[in-house]
């Protein structure tokens, strides 16, 4: 067995002492305990070797400032024992070769700091010691070392690198460097000293260790196992025995082997975990107070208050408040570097030198310009969010119960103690039409159906007509949303392919005007056609034109009569191509019609079939033969209703369309129509569907026309948008728990004493009718009125 001389501190002192001397003196910290472990795992090199153990693994140790670089050396340089002075990796690929060939039973320091342009050294260097480490340099006497690199960059060390990551803090540093440099150097001549004169027992201890390691690598169930891992593990066992390693450490560092040694986590990495972590703690124990730009509350420039921007939801600090709260809980004590950490990251609102200016109330019309560092909504943790919305939006946020007049509660806070809403003024021609996005079982149908109670019982509509395409509104559907009592109360139900259509489609009451009566018919036979080219369009206004002539000495022609006057027009039409653009037209049509031939036929307007129901809610379903077709229906109806409307614009109506990208949206479609002339008719558009559209498409321009936009947890592909059109982090957005949602539309603010357009988070509002005017609360008394 042969140790190699190495410059270290001889002395008389027995081993147990020193080894007490030194426990003592070593920072209590994992960075601290593998750094020695590592350096003294080089003295048993020899004694791993005899085992057939060799090193096939470096260390990285990463540090954030230069007190922790110089612990990092003092803790894993056997060298000598005297300096921190270590080989720079971007120097002369010669100087690196000599350190590397001329090492023997020691550790390889090698550091990089990326201060200067290293990258092309850098990565001949990597490759030098990538095939030292792998035996590809043709070496044949290789010497015994173990190669550590120390950075505060280790993203520039190559993916898929031979080498354990360990990430340093401040806690590495001791009291007095260079006096644990000489107790490293003692400690470490006591130990080759003991090895030496004790052969026997070097060897037992190492097989012991070794055995000890392979246990606790099978017991924790390691999979990539290496010959480092193995020598490092045993001689934590070794340590821990001469008392310098606890049974804490020990457990700390097999941990770290399984968890975090494969992990290249960079010092941004580590400074943005703690600056999210400390910022997050600091607001939530009220060592941070939060304020708004504009108040109330009001901004205080007193080293621990920060404010929200209206703008950008971005938290806004100036530099004392910085170094007062922040600072002293991260490994860096500058806040430039910390900055550019964040910045690299995307956290900071500006480069990392720069402050905003920016404006802020310091009380009620007292507002003035500060310098402050700009930071990211997304450094919250889902708490300190919810606690800063809490303040944010406390203007729109009403106890429940504790409601203005008029107020229309249509959002819960996350534990139900608070509501918000807008107020209802009857007399304004809002007509706010409302548009909500969700996946399925995201919460849109329950809150749909809570919205058509709200409509009627505390809006007075007259109707809310719900058309229902896909079968989701049936009784037992409606009883999983509200009490059956309220469904018994206010919901009746039809089936288009089973009760016919609703109303009569040739129902021309209130058209004074021939061109009245002709525009509404084309529109409704346009609907069921969905597309007309212009020659269509001119065989429509031909037929149609007939049967108004025909209809006044023939009261019975129905909707389906049409069918007639295109064959009609075919016999009358010579050219084959014309009677193919017939024959196309036809087809289209009859396809709608065909279904509902045998169905009851109604003289009814509708306001007459609303009656003839007896209750305000009517499910008009259409989703019995396919979705496709009973779109096509809806489209048809939605037309003759706004025909009806234009007509009789005082009754009050809501619509509500599930999976509405399914309708026509052209823009002269009845649901861009409804959208954009309905509120002055008196109707009120609700609409849902699954996914959040792109913009630029149809559905996303008619998504433009709604006053309120709500999302409920979205589609993976419709994340980025759904983040930009809320303004919250899409991991925000993605991990929605059912019921729960972001809504953009009016709220009521207790500040400004009116509707205000915002976005606010919180669970859809379920309705609560007051019962036997024997209220047992103020929210159900007033829902009641």
């Amino acid at each position: 067995m042969e140790f190699r001389e190495h410059k270290m501190v001889s002395h008389t002192l027995p081993f147990k002492d020193i080894a007490a001397i030194y426990r003592k003196a070593l920072p209590n910290c994992l960075g601290a305990i593998l750094a020695t472990t590592v350096r003294d795992e080089t003295i048993l090199l020899p004694l791993f070797g005899a085992e057939g153990l060799h090193p096939d693994r470096g260390f990285t140790f990463t540090y954030n400032n230069d007190a922790e670089r110089e612990s990092v050396i003092t803790l894993t340089k056997r060298k000598n024992y005297t300096s921190t002075v270590v080989q720079a990796l971007s120097d002369r690929i010669t100087k690196v070769r000599k350190e590397l060939a001329t090492a023997n039973d020691i550790t390889v320091l090698l550091t990089f700091s990326g201060i200067f342009d290293e990258g092309h050294n850098l990565d001949n260097a990597f490759k030098e010691v990538m095939w030292d480490i792998t035996g590809e340099n043709g070496t044949e006497d290789k010497t015994r070392k173990i190669i550590t690199f120390i950075t505060a960059i280790p993203e520039c060390i190559p993916d898929e690198y031979p080498v354990y990551y360990i990430n340093c803090s401040d806690n590495i540093v001791p009291n007095n460097i260079p006096v644990l440099q000489r107790l490293s150097g003692m400690f470490d001549f006591s130990l080759q000293e003991y090895l030496y004169n004790n052969p026997d027992t070097a060897r037992q201890l190492v097989r012991e260790g070794i055995k000890a390691a392979l246990n606790i690598i099978r017991l924790v169930g390691i999979v990539d196992i290496t010959d480092t891992m193995i020598m490092t593990l045993a001689t934590a066992n070794i340590l821990k025995r001469l008392g310098i390693v606890t049974d804490s450490d020990y457990k700390d560092i097999f941990r770290w082997f399984k968890n975090k040694a494969t992990s290249k986590t960079s010092m941004s990495d580590i400074i943005c975990r703690e600056f999210k972590s400390t910022v997050s703690s600091a607001i939530l124990s009220g060592e941070l107070t939060i304020t708004k730009q504009y108040g109330p509350p009001y901004y205080a420039e007193d080293v621990h208050t920060a404010f929200i921007r209206v703008e950008d939801k971005s938290i806004n600090m100036n530099e004392d408040t910085i170094n007062n709260i922040i600072i002293p809980k991260l490994h860096t004590r500058s806040v430039t570097k910390m900055n550019k950490h964040l910045n690299k990251k995307g956290l900071l609102k500006d480069k990392h030198t720069n402050k905003r200016k920016l404006n802020v109330a310091f009380d009620a019309g007292v507002l003035d310009d500060i310098e402050v560092f700009s930071y990211s909504r997304s450094v919250l943790n889902a708490e300190a969010k919810e606690y800063v919305d809490d303040i944010i939006y406390n203007e729109y946020w009403f106890n429940v119960g504790e409601y203005p007049v008029k107020f229309v509660p249509i959002l819960y806070n996350a534990d139900g103690t608070r509501a918000a809403g807008y107020v209802f003024i009857p007399e304004a021609d809002d007509n706010i039409h409302e548009v909500f996005f969700g996946t399925s079982r995201s919460g849109k149908s329950f809150a749909l159906v809570n919205r058509a109670v709200e409509k009627v019982v505390i809006e007075g509509a007259d109707v809310v007509y719900i058309f229902d395409q896909t079968g989701g509104f049936t009784p037992t559907e409606i009883d999983k949303h509200i009490d059956k009592n309220l469904r018994v109360k206010y919901f009746s139900f039809w089936n288009v392919y089973e009760d016919g259509l609703p109303i009569d489609l040739f129902d021309l009451r209130g058209c004074y005007t021939y061109k009245e009566k002709k525009d509404r018919l084309l529109r409704i036979y346009t609907m069921m056609s969905r597309t007309l080219g212009s020659y269509e369009e001119q065989i429509l206004k031909n037929v149609i034109k007939r049967m108004l002539r025909d209809m006044k000495s023939n009261y019975k022609m129905t909707i389906f009569d049409i069918s007639k006057y295109i064959c009609e027009d075919i016999k009358e039409d010579e050219s084959p191509a014309k009677d193919e653009i017939h024959r196309k037209l036809l087809y289209k049509i009859d396809a709608v019609l065909d279904d509902l031939r045998e169905t009851t036929q109604t003289k009814n307007n509708w306001a007459e079939f609303a009656q003839a129901q007896g209750k305000p809610i009517i499910v008009i379903s259409t989703g019995a033969d396919g979705v496709g077709k009973g779109s096509e229906i809806i489209d048809i109806l939605l037309e003759s209703l706004y025909g009806y409307k234009q007509c009789h614009p005082y009754e009050k109506y809501t619509v509500v369309i599930d999976e509405a990208q399914d309708l026509y949206l052209h823009e002269k479609g009845a649901v861009n129509t409804l959208l954009r002339k309905g509120g002055k008719h008196g109707i009120t558009m609700l609409l849902a569907s699954q996914s959040y559209p792109d913009p630029t498409t149809p559905f996303g321009r008619v998504v433009g026309n709604c006053g309120r936009v709500r999302g409920y947890r979205s589609k993976g592909d419709d994340l980025v948008r759904y983040a930009n059109r809320f303004g919250c982090d899409k991991y925000e957005a993605d991990s929605l728990q059912k019921g729960n949602c972001f809504d953009n539309g009016p709220f009521y603010s207790r500040y400004r004493c009116e509707n205000g357009i915002t976005t606010l988070k919180g669970k859809t509002v379920a309705f609560k009718p007051a019962h036997d005017d024997n209220y047992t609360s103020e929210e159900e008394a007033y829902l009641d009125k």
